[in-house]
């Protein structure tokens, strides 16, 4: 009995350890998806051309669509340098819990893959500030980033604008005042802009963002077919119809950046409704979250 208890209990521990080990070795194990190494690679994509630069450029932690989000510029403009180096081979050592890893050889990073891989990054930060899942098809280059690569530079041009003042509340319009008022407001909070994107989308009358399958991404042909990419022609918004649309209504209302958010148009309100009574405000806004001054949902 007891023999059979120890034997037991003996296979329990070598099961258990070589459990340990195997996760271990899946911990360490990036899975690299054969779409994704092709998106890489083509030519209509980021034009890396070799299985060596993709190879490389993936030890650099560009895995998926999802590890864009935590490269910037600099980072993106460095790998050509940092590619050409050759990362060198790992000897196993089990007592120290380290596996063996085959040397990685330097690989070429062309300038026109930077450039690419700059608008793939802005797009990704784009896509997940919007709660929206990248996939082959959204961020295929030729058929969708090249045109949102136009509209994003027009965005962040606008971004560094002078913003316009905010427009004050007039007691010469009557118990108008106020319906005259929120549009010119509304206006103004389109050119301010938050850590995300413009203050306007605070103000949105829905607070909820529509699933994916409600609001799916739209897709167009042109009307000149030689102007068409082989596969579908997609777009990088909804049904709101453009990019600066699409983040006033996909932006959350949740989380600290939109509550730092929510406390600037707070003090927008306030600087323009000085001296005018909150219930005038929060009759017109009812339903819009702005704390401290309006009627919450």
């Amino acid at each position: 009995m007891m023999s059979a208890q120890r034997s037991d209990l003996l296979l329990f521990i070598i099961s258990e350890f070589i459990f340990r080990i195997i996760e271990r070795k899946f911990k360490k194990m990036v899975i690299i998806s054969a779409a994704f190494k092709s998106w890489l690679k083509a030519s209509t994509n980021m034009k890396l051309s070799s299985d060596a630069s993709v190879n490389r450029i993936i030890h650099e932690g560009i895995t998926d669509f999802n590890s864009l989000v935590d490269f910037d510029k600099q980072t993106i403009q460095n790998l050509p340098k940092v590619c050409k180096e050759t990362i060198a081979a790992i000897v196993a050592d089990p007592a120290n819990n380290i596996t063996a890893e085959v040397e990685v050889p330097g690989a070429n990073v062309s300038s026109i893959s930077v450039q690419r891989l700059l608008v793939a990054c802005k797009a990704s930060k784009y896509y997940d500030s919007i709660d929206r899942v990248m996939t082959t098809g959204n961020m295929h280059y030729m058929n969708v980033l090249v045109n949102f690569k136009l509209e994003y530079e027009a965005y962040e041009a606008m971004r560094k604008e002078d913003v316009p003042d905010t427009p004050k509340i007039s007691d010469k319009d009557g118990d108008r005042k106020i319906i005259r008022w929120s549009p010119i407001f509304l206006d103004c909070m389109q050119h301010h802009y938050g850590a995300k994107g413009p203050l306007r989308y605070v103000l949105r009358d829905d607070a909820a963002v529509k699933s994916e399958q409600e609001d799916p991404l739209t897709s167009h042909v042109t009307a000149n077919p030689a102007q068409n990419t082989p596969g579908i022609q997609g777009t990088y918004y909804g049904e709101s119809g453009s990019l600066m649309e699409e983040l006033i209504a996909r932006l959350p209302h949740s989380g600290p950046i939109f509550k730092n958010d929510n406390a600037t148009v707070f003090q927008k309100v306030e600087e323009a409704a000085r001296g005018i009574r909150v219930s005038q405000l929060s009759r017109h806004f009812q339903g819009r979250r702005m704390d401290g001054v309006l009627t919450l949902p």
